[in-house]
């Protein structure tokens, strides 16, 4: 079994419209999200005894880059380097799907920092779940039922876990 984490970057600002896209940085509101977020995924990891990941992707852009660091500092858990991933900064699921497919077999859990909609629709065609909207901040559990992931298909996939910053508790 592979597990996949993915993570949609916290709130970024539209400040500066002199920046390029790929340039911009985490909000006020990006900046207070992201740590609480790390804070919930090692609480969530905790309960169920997982590791870090194996490898740890980003895409290239600052917001995800920033979203990244913020969460990996509120971690108890070991995490490899955050690996900047030019290839993840696009918002089309297919990408994504090829970038996850060319990853190591030996890799089990693999976590993944990138835009939507490309998180929300890949965690849509892997699992076959019609998701709510995938707020910024967010973080998706999948446990894929393939040996690797070059194996992996639409629907091989179920949806574990699914957090978001301001999330309406029971």
């Amino acid at each position: 079994m592979k597990t996949l984490i993915l993570i949609r970057h916290a709130k970024s600002s539209w400040k500066d419209p002199t920046l390029d896209d790929h340039d911009r940085p985490l909000n006020k509101r990006g900046l207070r999200d992201a740590p609480t977020m790390g804070r919930r995924l090692d609480a969530h990891l905790r309960t169920q005894t997982i590791n870090g990941p194996d490898v740890w992707l980003s895409s290239s852009a600052e917001r995800a880059l920033a979203t990244s660091r913020l969460i990996s500092m509120e971690l108890t858990l070991d995490t490899p380097p955050i690996e900047p991933t030019p290839a993840l900064y696009s918002f089309d699921p297919i990408e994504l799907l090829r970038v996850v497919r060319h990853l190591d077999a030996r890799h089990q859990q693999v976590w993944i920092v990138g835009h939507n909609p490309a998180i929300a629709d890949l965690a849509e065609r892997l699992t076959g779940t019609a998701l709510p909207k995938v707020p910024t901040c967010a973080l998706l559990q999948i446990q894929l039922d393939a040996p690797t992931w070059r194996e992996i298909e639409q629907h091989d996939a179920e949806l574990l876990w699914f957090d978001y910053p301001n999330r309406p508790t029971a």
